[in-house]
C-alpha cells in the first residue's frame, strides 16, 4: 500500500478548510448568544408592559381622586368670602 503524495497546497487547504470551520463555529456561538439576549429583552420588556397596565390604571384613579379634591376645595375657596360675610363658620 502506498501513500498518496501530500503537498504544501494540500495541507494548506486542509488547516484554510479548517480554520473556515472553526470560523463558522464561532459565528454560530455568537448569533446564537445574541438570540438569547434578545430573548431575554424581549420577555422583559413584556413583564414591564405587564406591570405598567395596572400602574396606569392606578395613577388615572389618583388623578381623579385628587382632580376631585382640588375642585372641592375651589370650590370652597370661592364660597369663603360669602360665608364669611354671613357670619356663618369657615369649616
Amino acid at each position: 500500500m502506498k501513500l498518496a503524495d501530500v503537498t504544501l497546497g494540500d495541507i494548506a487547504g486542509v488547516i484554510a478548510a479548517l480554520a473556515f470551520a472553526y470560523l463558522v463555529f464561532r459565528i454560530g456561538r455568537v448569533v446564537g448568544k445574541a438570540g438569547e439576549i434578545l430573548e431575554e429583552a424581549r420577555l422583559g420588556v413584556k413583564g414591564l408592559s405587564d406591570g405598567a397596565v395596572p400602574l396606569l390604571g392606578e395613577g388615572i384613579s389618583w388623578v381623579q381622586v385628587a382632580g376631585g379634591v382640588l375642585v372641592l376645595a375651589g370650590i370652597w375657596f370661592v364660597n369663603r368670602p360669602r360665608a364669611a360675610q354671613a357670619g356663618q363658620p369657615l369649616s
